[in-house]
């Protein structure tokens, strides 16, 4: 009879399998020491980052989601946030805005103003507390909307333009996502 305490008994799988075991455990220990000692570089993207930019991109599909309900309701889009009833909840990262040379040709003046005093409102800083636009960054975000005059601006009875526009590590770059009625939902500049 076979003694379970004897090792020398043991079928030779079994030790194959336990120092299979052994091998890996040491390998697992071996690449742990080498994460702790060679740590990610400075360069990998924030998550905070990545989490505006996941906010940037659901802004643009609700507004997209208002025009289209707005386009079955009257048979045409709109480049007025009032009109289509749209207002992210606050506070948000990115001030979502229709080019400048979509609201000059189609909306009332009084639409462009109202849309950035509206969305400028509910700004917050990237652990979320509610603050205002300084002065630099509203006239970096108007400068953007001002030169997004090169977008295709299409008739509102055929389709929209929209545009979110944020500043992720308060530099000089912005960080601009578009979106049009065909959803395609595009980064225009990177702020990574």
């Amino acid at each position: 009879m076979r003694d379970p305490t004897d090792i020398r008994q043991e079928p030779s799988s079994s030790i194959r399998r336990r120092s299979a075991i052994v091998v890996l455990g040491a390998f697992i220990m071996w690449m742990a020491g080498i994460l702790i000692l060679f740590p990610a570089d400075d360069g990998a993207i924030p998550p905070q980052a990545l989490r505006s930019q996941v906010e940037a991109r659901n802004s643009l599909r609700e507004l997209a989601r208002k025009q289209f309900d707005h386009q079955r309701r009257k048979g045409r889009f709109e480049y007025d946030f009032n009109v289509i009833g749209f207002r992210p909840d606050p506070p948000v990262r990115y001030v979502i805005a229709f080019p400048a040379s979509c609201t000059a040709k189609y909306s009332s003046p009084m639409a462009v103003t109202s849309s950035l005093e509206i969305l400028s409102r509910g700004i917050a800083s990237n652990d979320l507390r509610p603050r205002t636009l300084t002065v630099a960054e509203r006239a970096l975000i108007e400068a953007q909307i001002e030169t997004s005059a090169s977008l295709e601006c299409p008739d509102p009875a055929v389709g929209f333009k929209a545009l979110a526009i944020g500043n992720l590590d308060d530099d000089p770059d912005l960080d601009v996502w578009a979106v049009d009625a065909n959803l395609d939902l595009v980064q225009l500049k990177s702020d990574l």
